[in-house]
């Protein structure tokens, strides 16, 4: 994790950065709209808009933001996979010149259509968990501790999967080409957990890339 904040310095990784924190912006400010309006329509449509006035528009308000900031891990992801290639090669060509020669750069659209199927993973994942989260709303920390194992899973895994693949002759060729489970299930907790850090969890996806980056090209962390 200190690399990957090292390699904040590097400007290639610096610009996709700026990009991921951009679209991410967008993206949220997109569902935040969306969800402000839908709930304003929806208490228009039973009646309750007038009744209510100003007090609607602050509900609409408070609710799109929350329910915003709950999706954000999985518009992460999402963005993820998006530049993912991009920031694992920044820093294989600053510290791993010999892998990077190797690799195979995916494409856009590979990246877009893995990037969805792990957001639609997080979500059925996450769905099935419902009735522990549930359960857990009756403990202190239960809830949170359930939802940071989960999700740290399968962050973890996707993280790996991102820099494996573009190694893949590694892999069949089956020379180690994977982190042990403890690693990738604590890269993955303590990523988790940073997204719920507000303003810190904007650079997150870069810096998740980039420890994954390094843990994945240095044997002595494998």
């Amino acid at each position: 994790m200190f690399l990957s904040l090292r390699s904040l310095n590097n400007k290639a990784v610096r610009r996709i950065l700026v990009k991921s924190i951009m679209l991410t912006l967008a993206i949220l400010a997109a569902l935040a709209v969306a969800l402000f309006c839908g709930g304003d329509y929806l208490l228009s449509l039973w009646g309750w808009g007038m009744v209510m006035g100003t007090w609607s528009y602050l509900m609409g308000l408070i609710m799109g933001s929350l329910l915003t900031w709950f999706l954000f891990r999985s518009v992460a992801v999402l963005i993820l996979w998006m530049f993912a290639d991009d920031i694992a090669e920044a820093i294989e060509w600053e510290h791993y010149s010999h892998s990077a020669l190797t690799a195979t750069k995916l494409s856009w659209m590979k990246s877009l259509a893995i990037g969805l199927r792990s957001l639609l993973r997080a979500i059925i994942y996450n769905l099935l968990a419902l009735p522990l989260y549930l359960i857990a709303l009756f403990t202190v920390f239960g809830t949170p501790i359930i939802f940071l194992a989960i999700n740290g899973l399968l962050l973890g895994k996707e993280l790996e999967e991102m820099i494996a693949l573009r190694h893949q002759p590694h892999l069949e060729s089956g020379d180690g080409w994977a982190m042990g489970k403890f690693e990738r299930f604590s890269l993955g907790f303590v990523m988790n957990v940073a997204m719920m850090i507000p303003f810190v969890n904007f650079f997150i996806p870069v810096i998740g890339v980039a420890t994954a980056t390094h843990m994945m090209h240095r044997p002595s962390i494998r």
